[in-house]
């Protein structure tokens, strides 16, 4: 049993985040007729990737294109046809780059020209915000996913809660020592709870 997938967020509620980062993205999910570019920045393993994934999935008014198995030349030509083309559904369209901090900076700027000639979106993700060209930063809501924010009995305590709801939702119920202890071991890369609770179940 992968529990590692069990436990992944599914929607906005389920991220370890303040209260004012969640208001941001769930008026950002709800308000499609004044959407804005993103950009989430934090550690590693904090949820970021995962985030952009929950935002741009089954999303009827968008239609997204991602960095995904694309080297950033292939990406950047692929994006700027997306960009400029007409949905036939008539939805809006956004450009997913992960870990944008890996382009060039001539790269950033190719996105940010692509951004300023059409009326895409950009939802991006970065562990680095200094790295990220101060066009493409100046576009951006930026939200910080550092979960240090928050208190530690604060994010232990949206840990489990999280946790144990996803484990419910797939019938399943896990000892809260358990639980307890794969929080305490992986915090702060929540990638490595699920990797825990897989080697401990």
């Amino acid at each position: 049993m992968n529990y590692s997938d069990i436990i992944k967020p599914r929607s906005t509620d389920d991220f370890v985040l303040t209260a004012s980062t969640v208001s941001i993205l769930k008026n950002w999910e709800n308000n499609s007729a004044q959407r804005s570019s993103l950009l989430l920045y934090g550690p590693p393993g904090c949820g970021k990737s995962t985030c952009q994934s929950v935002l741009t999935r089954n999303m009827d008014t968008m239609h997204f294109i991602a960095t995904v198995s694309l080297d950033a030349r292939d990406f950047l030509a692929n994006a700027a046809r997306f960009a400029r083309t007409v949905s036939l559904q008539g939805q809006s369209k956004g450009l997913v780059i992960d870990e944008i901090d890996a382009l060039t900076e001539k790269e950033q700027r190719m996105v940010s020209c692509i951004l300023d000639e059409t009326s895409c979106i950009l939802v991006a993700s970065t562990n680095y915000p200094r790295k990220v060209y101060p066009a493409l930063r100046s576009r951006c809501i930026e939200l910080d996913f550092n979960p240090q924010q928050l208190t530690i009995p604060e994010i232990a305590k949206m840990l489990k809660t999280n946790i144990t709801r996803a484990l419910r939702k797939n019938g399943l119920v896990v000892d809260d020592k358990v639980i307890n202890q794969c929080i305490k071991d992986g915090f702060p890369d929540f990638r490595q709870i699920g990797l825990l609770m897989n080697a401990t179940l």
